[in-house]
């Protein structure tokens, strides 16, 4: 299958580390810049740095080093984020972060989510209430996708026919557990 979207590079690690050693990570990477033979990070390999700062802005890059492709990059950091236990995503994070986790299943994701974020010193918001809900509960990219579609159709009939949104309510019974369901 040809990607021509999701553009990504075979052999590129993305490692998260700390204030340290990435302090260490850059003066190898000037080490290797300002000397004469200039041999790379491992001598006899392509190997190549790009360091960032929390994902997003390229402090440093070794020789070698070439572009992300957008795409892969933003799963990165939405990944990142993910991983951080982060609660606000947009619908673009949503859809990038399914399309990378879409080999975990919602409860393992949920899991994963819930230790890590156990872990933080931070106000335990529940989950439900935010954007990162779709992320736990909805299988991968594609359910997503579909449920957009189906709203995305959904929103514009009663505007076209001019009826009021509440009137187009009305023929539908109102459930004794809450939901709504079709009158017989």
């Amino acid at each position: 299958v040809k990607q021509t979207y999701d553009k990504i590079h075979k052999d590129r690690y993305y490692v998260a580390v700390s204030l340290e050693e990435a302090e260490h990570i850059r003066g190898l990477i000037h080490i290797n810049q300002t000397s004469a033979k200039n041999a790379g990070i491992v001598p006899g390999s392509d190997l190549a740095i790009g360091l960032r700062m929390n994902g997003r802005m390229l402090l440093d890059v070794s020789a070698g080093f070439k572009p992300v492709p957008p795409t892969q990059q933003m799963a990165a950091e939405q990944c990142y984020r993910f991983i951080n236990s982060d609660l606000h995503f947009t619908k673009a994070d949503v859809s990038v972060l399914l399309r990378s986790l879409h080999a975990n299943p919602p409860e393992r994701r949920e899991v994963l989510f819930n230790e890590v974020r156990s872990c933080r010193r931070r106000v335990q918001k529940d989950w439900r209430e935010t954007t990162v809900a779709p992320v736990l509960t909805i299988l991968d990219e594609y359910h997503w996708l579909e449920f957009h579609a189906m709203i995305t159709s959904i929103r514009p009939r009663p505007q076209n026919r001019k009826i009021p949104l509440p009137d187009s309510f009305r023929p539908l019974a109102y459930h004794p557990a809450g939901l709504l369901s079709p009158r017989p």
